[in-house]
């Protein structure tokens, strides 16, 4: 069960005697529900063969949590612009800037030498920040 998230403008507690008994009653006044921050997913397939590489463009805000699942080995997943980073699968990045950022699907070079083809899914995983 998920929680939801209000912003409460005004509270009043009233005491009442129903029946003999002492009832507490709470009386939310101003409460509105506050949107979640729903994660974006975003698949993307392709097919690496030796050392060529697949680009995939994705526009990302400051504050936004940025993950990704790429479902076969050995390839890996880089940001190559604007910033140069290494993405770990079940990881998470917060990113810095607002930005058109490249993310890079490639194999490393022991793999890339054997002159392998491997067809790839990688699932990209964006939280906004508010």
């Amino acid at each position: 069960m998920q929680g939801v998230n209000f912003r409460l403008n005004a509270v009043a507690v009233f005491i009442v005697k129903v029946a003999g008994m002492m009832l507490t009653v709470l009386s939310l006044t101003g409460c509105t529900q506050l949107p979640e921050n729903k994660s974006i997913n975003k698949l993307y397939q392709g097919n690496i063969h030796g050392y060529d590489y697949e680009d995939h463009t994705i526009e990302l805000n400051q504050g936004d949590r940025l993950s990704v699942q790429l479902d076969t080995n050995p390839l890996e997943v880089i940001i190559v612009s604007p910033i140069t980073k290494q993405l770990y699968v079940h990881s998470e990045v917060i990113i810095d800037s607002s930005s058109e950022y490249i993310l890079r699907v490639l194999m490393p070079r022991s793999a890339a030498r054997k002159n392998l083809s491997i067809n790839y899914q990688l699932i990209v995983t964006v939280t906004p920040s508010k």
